[in-house]
């Protein structure tokens, strides 16, 4: 079915709740400036990989809700009883969608939400690794979006579960772009796309221009691209990219937040309202660099508060400004491993 393009630690423990919730932050003017890690926030195990604010009935009465992605799943005590992929915040506690993304081998193992974007019209689209729902038999095939009761497929059905969206992202003009194995005009693992209403439309035609695409980001009407890139389209250049429209349109450089190298990756940019950007993963070698801050002329560190943390996964940026991370850990006994942290700046 087409869809249209158009669419504290000096905090007290409620009021970080409140946060959440979408409330307007308060902040101690004594504090320094760190990454939080104790929201009281719990009950999301495992990566985020992405993170999106969704307001389910629209001009409704009902508050936006932040919606996580990842290798998740969300518990009170049984994590083999409930549904994995995908989450979202209500204020109060996480809550599961209605129905649950069947990973390709078993209804409750297996399920991945790599990508989360909200359309311009309000509609929530995911994709990732996943083949159907549970309860029911409708058939993903790694794209999907929310009526508002059930997963619907997005894009064009493929009979595979990986065939689909893993990064995804709304340009202000409403128009979503999306990497991944995009079936079927885009074929390749590779593939960087925007959607037309009803098929993809490629932004590159070389094969396998990068590897990985980790991130994109939407700057205006511009698009970022981060991961670690051995590049054909800018030889030279790495980390971050950009795309200029209108469509085909060109690409450029973007300075790189930190080292570039074979263990450091660009996992995570988000877009302030002032125009700065952010940047998070693994920065530097040894991994004490995760996140920094572009004004656009320096980036500038923003690592306090990050000790045992292994690399960032997912930036998200409230349209107060206030920015949350995920994190991402290559083992899920690290300190705080699957947490929601946020920027007390």
């Amino acid at each position: 079915m087409p869809i249209p393009t158009r669419i504290a630690k000096c905090l007290l423990h409620a009021a970080l709740l409140t946060t959440l919730a979408l409330a307007t932050p308060t902040r101690a003017d004594d504090c320094e400036e760190q990454w939080l890690t104790d929201l009281g926030v719990y009950g999301i195990y495992r990566d985020v990989y992405t993170t999106a604010l969704w307001d389910p009935d629209g001009p409704g009465p009902s508050a936006a809700q932040l919606v996580v992605g990842g290798d998740i799943y969300i518990s009170d005590g049984s994590p083999f009883s409930v549904d994995r992929g995908v989450a979202r915040w209500d204020g109060v506690q996480w809550q599961k969608f209605p129905q649950g993304l069947r990973g390709p081998l078993a209804p409750t193992q297996g399920a991945t939400v790599h990508a989360i974007a909200v359309l311009d019209i309000g509609t929530l689209v995911i994709g990732g690794t996943f083949f159907g729902v549970t309860p029911g038999s409708q058939t993903l095939s790694g794209g999907a979006y929310w009526d508002g009761t059930h997963w619907r497929p997005f894009g064009r059905a493929s009979g595979e579960p990986d065939l689909g969206p893993r990064k995804m992202t709304v340009l202000d003009d409403g128009t979503l772009i999306a990497s991944g194995r995009l079936y079927p005009q885009v074929g390749n693992p590779f593939a960087l796309a925007r959607w037309n209403g009803s098929d993809w439309e490629p932004l590159i035609t070389v094969l396998s221009p990068f590897t990985p695409i980790e991130t994109l980001a939407a700057q205006d009407n511009d698009l970022l691209i981060g991961g670690r890139f051995s590049n054909l389209i800018l030889p030279g250049s790495e980390d971050i990219l950009r795309w200029t429209g209108p469509y085909p349109g060109t690409w450029s450089a973007f300075p790189p937040p930190g080292e570039v190298g074979a263990s450091t990756q660009v996992n995570a940019i988000t877009t302030l309202p002032n125009g700065d950007i952010i940047a998070g993963g693994r920065l530097s070698a040894d991994g004490t660099h995760l996140v920094a801050r572009w004004d656009g002329s320096t980036w500038t560190p923003m690592n306090a508060g990050l000790e045992g943390v292994q690399e960032i996964g997912a930036l998200y940026t409230r349209p107060d400004g206030t920015v949350f991370a995920g994190t991402r850990h290559r083992s899920p006994a690290a300190p705080i491993a699957g947490r929601l942290l946020k920027w007390n700046g």
